[in-house]
Formats: C-alpha cells, structure tokens, sequence
C-alpha cells in the first residue's frame, strides 16, 4: 500500500531498526557472542551500506572469528563504496583499524 503520509512513517520505523540492530550487534559483541554479531551486522549492512560503523565492527567480528582475510575485504568493500557513493575515503578509524589488521 502506497500513501503520502506513510513515507515518514516509513522511514521512522526503518531509522529506528536499523539502530536496535545496531545495539544487538553491540551487546552480542559485548558477550563474545561474535557468529550472532556478525550475522546481524551483516544484516545492517544490507539495509544501510553507508554505514562506515558497520564496516568497522565487521572487520572486528572477522577478526575475532579468525578471518582476517575477509576484515581486509570488508574495508576493501567499505572504502569502494564511500568513494563511489560519497567521494570520500574512509574515516581515520577505520583505516587505522585496517592497518592494525595489516600488522
């Protein structure tokens, strides 16, 4: 269904799953809970690929699962996308932390 005044209704809605997702990644990360943090994280990023906090918390959960290989792609995937998206690069934070996956 299709009207006018759902679009913001819409997008609240959208805003606010997208941030209790956000905060469900960061507690499983919390608890060491890394396969369900990553599961859900992935799922963030398909619904805001924007998200550079996204990237950055990927790269961690490889990390911690033993996949640096795929933390290098995810920032890789992250530096493309802000670059043909935005036309920046990516945040000192995240580079910093691909640097230190690079040790």
């Amino acid at each position: 269904m299709y009207d006018e005044w759902l679009c913001p209704v819409r997008e609240t809605l959208q805003q606010q799953f997208i941030q209790a997702l956000a905060r469900l990644v960061e507690i499983l990360h919390t608890q060491k809970n890394y396969q369900s943090a990553l599961t859900h994280a992935e799922r963030l990023l398909r619904l805001d690929p924007l998200r550079e906090s996204t990237y950055q918390q990927l790269m961690q959960l490889h990390d911690k699962l033993g996949n640096r290989a795929m933390a290098l792609q995810i920032y890789h995937q992250c530096m493309n996308i802000l670059r043909d998206e935005l036309g920046i690069d990516p945040s000192p934070v995240t580079q910093q932390l691909y640097s230190k996956l690079l040790g």
